[in-house]
């Protein structure tokens, strides 16, 4: 039940999800199909969404609307410079992050609304559809030879800061990502470049990422390291990007 398109149109793009019973093994023709859509009845609501800025127990609600945005470009640096420099310990980004959900940063990432039907998710709880293009220019700034690994990881969700992420021992939970990421500029274990490719990845919930390649750095050397990907239609946030040093043996 989830799809995922890129269209380009000089025209208003209309778009319905249809369902309805068939006669017995036949499914509905196509006058049915076509008077379903003209009547513009909706499907009944399950849940109501918790008002915005509300106390208690939260209800994110279905979400049945336009959202604002489709990409995200962006160089991952320290601030005020232009490279990123990683010490003794990870340094993750939400990339997808809730209301009650932001993993204690205070970051609500996902992707607020034009246009919704009544009665639905107030935001798009989650950056579904955008692209990211993110470089990650890093450097070594110490005065020893460093190796740092890339991962994409579902921590357990927390809106409290808890001195770092949390992820689950059990990995028997739902799936929480589930698609295509192109990297380039990783190296593989043994040094050699993996150059532009893609990885299929799969998370469940609070799931510590599997390591999507590694960087060795020279002191004071410099490389761009880049990630694109789609934020799935049937992803559930939280997800963040890691940059975690390599212990050295």
């Amino acid at each position: 039940r989830n799809l995922q398109l890129r269209l380009h149109s000089s025209a208003p793009v209309g778009l319905a999800t249809l369902a309805a019973h068939g006669n017995g093994q036949a499914p509905p023709n196509d006058q049915h199909w076509t008077d379903l859509l003209d009547s513009g009845d909706l499907s009944s609501k399950e849940h109501s969404p918790t008002p915005r800025g509300s106390k208690g127990k939260m209800i994110y609600s279905r979400v049945s609307g336009v959202q604002i945005g489709s990409s995200w470009r962006a160089r991952l640096t320290d601030p005020g410079k232009n490279t990123l420099s990683i010490s003794g310990s990870a340094l993750s980004w939400p990339i997808s992050s809730l209301e009650r959900g932001s993993l204690g940063t205070g970051q609500v990432q996902t992707a607020e609304l034009k246009t919704l039907y009544p009665d639905t998710a107030w935001a798009a709880h989650g950056n579904y559809g955008v692209e990211y293009d993110l470089t990650l220019p890093l450097k070594n700034a110490g005065s020893t030879l460093q190796t740092l690994q890339l991962a994409l990881e579902s921590p357990i969700k927390t809106d409290a800061s808890t001195g770092g992420l949390r992820f689950r021992r059990s990995l028997s939970g739902p799936v929480m990502f589930r698609g295509p990421i192109e990297l380039s500029g990783l190296e593989a274990d043994d040094g050699s470049p993996l150059g532009r490719h893609l990885v299929h990845l799969v998370l469940r919930q609070g799931q510590e990422g599997p390591p999507l390649g590694r960087v060795t750095l020279k002191p004071g050397q410099t490389k761009d390291v880049r990630v694109r990907l789609v934020y799935p239609a049937d992803a559930t946030p939280p997800q963040v990007l890691t940059v975690q040093p390599v212990k050295q043996s």
